[in-house]
């Protein structure tokens, strides 16, 4: 029970720090979504505990869909409004061509993105946007590793399968079924081609982040700010 709640604790914190950043446009991790006229409906693709959804739209038409049931419990805590979902992205569970906006920020690479690229066509409208926050290499190389084993083996896995995916466009599951990946710009854009997208635009993004309890190193990441339209 004592490690059940310290990972709680620990889940809490990050998600409240996310809120921060997204809240604070100044803050060096800030990167915003698009703007959207008023009325239309979006949707945040892992949308966590609702940071980007409260802090970019609030008050606005707005859906999430998260598999972590108690991130998406934490959410109402944030003063999240949206009508939040627990679900997949490979399967997401709305049906076709009911958003105007869909975003992703920062989930993508732990889904199967061919299937999540698939179901992000299929809900978006007839000239709907798709917004994504896509890792790059340096947020694998930059993960605290150390000597232990078991982290190696993960930082060996995940480039393993972004090398599969570049090459082939494909994944292999990890534990529990889990994904995990970094992309360059060639891979995803790729991929966004193959999934029916067009008007495709992938732009280099360094997302920095300050010292903080959970973070005790100041460091930058690689990110891909990707954006792209249903047809």
């Amino acid at each position: 029970m004592a490690s059940w709640d310290r990972a709680l604790s620990q889940k809490r914190a990050y998600h409240l720090r996310e809120l921060e950043i997204a809240l604070d446009p100044s803050d060096p991790g800030h990167v915003s979504p698009p703007t959207i006229p008023p009325g239309r409906l979006i949707l945040d693709v892992g949308c966590g505990a609702g940071q980007t959804l409260t802090a970019a739209y609030a008050g606005r038409p707005a859906f999430g869909v998260d598999i972590d049931l108690e991130a998406l419990q934490l959410a109402r805590e944030f003063g999240c409004s949206a009508l939040l979902v627990c679900g997949r992205a490979e399967a997401l569970p709305f049906r076709d061509t009911c958003f105007d906006l869909l975003i992703a920020r920062s989930s993508l690479q732990y889904t199967n993105v061919r299937r999540s690229l698939s179901e992000i066509r299929r809900v978006l409208r007839k000239g709907g946007a798709a917004w994504m926050l896509v890792n790059g290499f340096s947020v694998v190389w930059n993960a605290p590793k150390g000597w232990r084993p078991k982290a190696s083996l993960y930082f060996s896995y995940v480039v393993v399968n972004s090398f599969l995916f570049r090459i082939l466009g494909r994944q292999i599951p990890g534990v529990g079924g889990r994904y995990d990946t970094f992309h360059t710009a060639a891979g995803i854009r790729r991929a966004l081609v193959v999934a029916g997208f067009t008007q495709i635009s992938v732009e280099a993004c360094i997302r920095k982040w300050r010292s903080t309890g959970n973070s005790p190193a100041s460091g930058s990441n690689n990110l891909w700010v990707v954006n792209a339209r249903a047809p």
